[in-house]
Parts: structure tokens; sequence; C-alpha cells
């Protein structure tokens, strides 16, 4: 197991009881700095391993932003307020973070002490997608986390 501070471990298992009941779980640590137990250094990587009841603990830093389709449950969480911005040249129609969530009624996904920002007008800093063809919208729980952006900050489709 991954040192990481026992609140912050404490708390995502609270998270991941609420997110995914009965699932097995990772804790994988997401480190831009590759500090001790790192797993990843980016999240493109970290959720590209993502795995049902995972928990991702993403340390302080700035991270490019993803676009992620999963079926899965998961819970990000952030340790020493890490900030999601656009990829590097992202063009305006792209979020910080993207999420495709495919997993119907039983996907649970928290969110937990992060910052998502937008740099450019008409740029989306969190997009929630409950996915094509879902009839049962994921459960997406987001606590304490900073949505910042020059224009609309957050959008929730499907």
């Amino acid at each position: 197991m991954h040192a990481i501070s026992l609140r912050f471990l404490s708390l995502s298992l609270t998270l991941l009881a609420v997110a995914a009941p009965a699932t097995a779980q990772r804790v994988v640590v997401v480190d831009a700095a590759n500090g001790p137990g790192t797993d990843h250094t980016t999240l493109t990587a970290a959720f590209a391993g993502l795995l049902n009841g995972d928990v991702l603990v993403v340390r302080a830093g700035t991270y490019a932003g993803v676009a992620v389709t999963t079926p899965h449950s998961f819970v990000m969480l952030g340790e020493g307020s890490p900030v999601i911005t656009p990829a590097p040249g992202a063009p305006a129609n792209v979020a910080s973070l993207d999420l495709t969530l495919t997993g119907g009624g039983g996907q649970r996904v928290a969110l937990r002490s992060l910052t998502c920002q937008s740099q450019q007008s008409g740029q989306i800093a969190l997009d929630i997608d409950g996915g094509v063809g879902v009839v049962q919208r994921p459960a997406v729980n987001i606590e304490q986390c900073t949505i910042e952006s020059v224009s609309t900050f957050i959008q929730r489709r499907g």
C-alpha cells in the first residue's frame, strides 16, 4: 500500500462505500512530480488502467486535462490541491475534465478536493455525460471541488 495520509485513505474508503459497493479496490497514486509511491504521473495514464472501485489519489500539482469514457465506479481524490487544466493546445470545446460515464444506474463516481480550470472563452472546466443510450444515470458525488472557468463552468449531459 502506498504511503498516503490516513485521513485521505479513510475518506476515500468512505467515499468508495458510497461510490462502489461490493467491488475490489486499489489505491492508485497520481503525482506529476513522480514522488515516492507514484503509480502514474498523468491522469491519462491513471485512467487508462482504471478498474472498477479504484481510488485515484491525485497529489498536488498541475495536470493536463483528460477525456475519459468508462463504465467503472471510482473515486478521484485530491491531496494537496491538485489543479486540472486543459491539455496544452486544446481547442475551446474541450473540457479540462471530461467524464463520459457509461455504467448506468449502478455506476458511482466521487470527485473530491480537486480544482478544474478552463482557460479560454467557451471552454468548460468540468463536463459529465451519462453516455449514449444509458437509461439510468450514474450517481456522481462532487465534494469540496473548485470549478474555475471563464465561461460555462460545469456541464452535465445525459
